[in-house]
């Protein structure tokens, strides 16, 4: 859908996973294949060139409805791009402070399409500023005092 809006528009899909094969048959299948790059998970000792690739780009996209901000969500964020994130139950921290957008519905296209050519019309305005990511440090030090609130519970 994107593809006919947006002549010339490129996308990665970077990753693999169960329902890989199911979209290189659909992007094939539709003519968009040749603008659709599939890439491989990018190791840990070569992250620096996924975020390279996250500063070049003009729009992040997660569509996963996991409930959470994922790790690359918040890397994207960091590099400076705009992220539209999936947030069926509207409680994603980094959304509701702004620093990514959301859709409800994932498997609503037309919508998804309509808040991506917004983004990408108006980057400015969806750009992260100066966004709060925590630090391990603080993300541990949370955590270990959520386990002794557990466990002064038990």
């Amino acid at each position: 859908l994107l593809a006919k809006k947006i002549p010339g528009i490129r996308l990665i899909l970077l990753g693999s996973g169960p329902i890989e094969k199911e979209l290189r048959r659909l992007a094939e299948e539709s003519g968009a294949g040749g603008r659709i790059d599939f890439q491989a998970g990018v190791p840990l000792s070569r992250v620096y060139e996924l975020h390279k690739k996250m500063k070049e780009s003009r729009l992040f996209v997660s569509l996963q409805d996991n409930g959470y901000e994922s790790i690359i969500s918040y890397e994207a964020m960091a590099c400076g791009v705009p992220v539209l994130l999936c947030d069926r139950k509207g409680r994603l921290e980094y959304v509701e402070k702004g620093y990514a957008q959301a859709i409800g519905d994932p498997e609503n296209h037309e919508a998804v399409m309509e808040k991506m050519l917004e983004m990408l019309a108006n980057p400015d305005e969806y750009t992260p500023k100066n966004p709060k990511i925590h630090s391990w440090d603080e993300i541990t030090e949370a955590m270990s005092g959520i386990f002794k609130k557990i466990l002064k519970a038990d």
